[in-house]
């Protein structure tokens, strides 16, 4: 589902994955949730297509 975020704003982006299932929230709305085997486990990465994006605040804990 396409997601439009204007040009001068900063919502929150919060990612959960654990085992298989890996779930993204936008400003707190759940907009993501998939189930995929490929990625149970390994490192992250951020990626913008087509546009530009700053990180702040970047971190990963435990489940």
């Amino acid at each position: 589902m396409p997601l439009l975020v204007r040009a001068g704003t900063t919502p929150p982006l919060r990612i959960r994955a654990g085992g298989s299932r890996i779930e993204v929230f936008v400003d707190g709305l759940p907009t993501i949730d998939v189930t995929d085997a490929r990625y149970a486990r390994g490192r992250i990465g951020l990626h913008v297509f087509g546009g530009r994006a700053a990180y702040q605040d970047t971190y990963v804990r435990a489940l």
